[in-house]
């Protein structure tokens, strides 16, 4: 295999999922002896996001080469949104990796309709990120919690501009509705969505008697249910197909062509956008398309 290129300035950068295979590297990374009274371990932010019901968490990479790690506390039902942890390997720092990786992060929050702040914490010290986080818009309010200054960007001020410009997270999905489907095989479906990536959560009563249970990636959710919404009916049926729109649909197919027999593509569809499909154990359709 040969040896990975090493990022420059020009790579691109990229917010990508934390797996299995991933973690390892993302734990590898550290800032300078001298940062670290700044920002904790990436291990440790990953484990507390395990105890937490509203992390977000994602991976930066420049090209293919993990360079940092960002961590939201993430709750749609609020009005702000506080960045927890954010970090580039000392390595890497200096090339506007920061900067741009960030200004995903800011397109992922404006994404929220109701979202009006952004704010963080910063150690007020020599060397610390307060003049990074002021160069990206952010003004301190006066506030400490655990001896930390808050930060605060005011989203969709007009002095703001620089993170208006349509940067998308790589394999994102973004939702218009959350569909409710019948299934009468419970375990099979959410063995099938745990594959794609899927967060399997809300079980009720629990997850071995689940008739109940919801599947998560991103901000996508599918309810199943095992009660048919017609006692005529003997298995589960839709005739139409539902569409996803990752924001990088090729790294999505590397994703799942090991994980999920293709139903078809990927192609080129008539319409001229490049797509493929797959279909879960209950016969749903499930299409992935590239953004126009």
């Amino acid at each position: 295999m040969e040896p990975a290129a090493t990022p420059h300035r020009s790579s691109q950068v990229s917010l990508r999922l934390v797996t299995e295979e991933t973690v390892r590297d993302i734990c590898k990374l550290s800032v300078s002896e001298e940062q670290q009274q700044f920002v904790a371990p990436n291990a440790t932010s990953i484990a507390q996001a395990h105890f937490s019901d509203y992390a977000w968490f994602r991976g930066v990479y420049a090209d293919d080469i993990a360079v940092g790690f960002v961590m939201l506390d993430d709750r749609p039902q609020e009005p702000l949104c506080f960045l927890w942890r954010f970090m580039i390997d000392t390595r890497y720092q200096g090339l506007g990796f920061g900067r741009r990786a960030m200004q995903q992060v800011m397109q992922h929050i404006r994404g929220r309709a109701n979202t009006t702040s952004f704010l963080t914490s910063v150690v007020q010290a020599a060397g610390g990120p307060q003049p990074f986080y002021e160069g990206l818009g952010f003004v301190a309010t006066g506030e400490f919690v655990d001896g930390e200054a808050i930060l605060r960007l005011a989203l969709g001020d007009a002095d703001n501009e620089q993170f208006t410009e349509p940067v998308f997270l790589p394999t994102e999905l973004y939702p218009r509705l959350v569909p409710s489907l019948w299934t009468n095989d419970m375990p099979g479906t959410l063995s099938f969505y745990k594959q794609l990536g899927f967060e399997v959560r809300d079980c009720h009563p629990d997850r071995a008697n689940a008739n109940r249970a919801e599947v998560k990636r991103d901000s996508v959710r599918l309810e199943f249910h095992t009660q048919p919404p017609d006692s005529a009916l003997v298995s589960p049926q839709c005739c139409g197909t539902f569409y996803f729109y990752p924001t990088n649909l090729a790294d999505l197919i590397k994703e799942f062509e090991n994980k999920v027999a293709f139903a078809w593509g990927p192609k080129v569809m008539e319409q001229g956008q490049r797509e493929f499909g797959v279909c879960d154990p209950n016969g749903y359709r499930l299409a992935f398309r590239e953004l126009a």
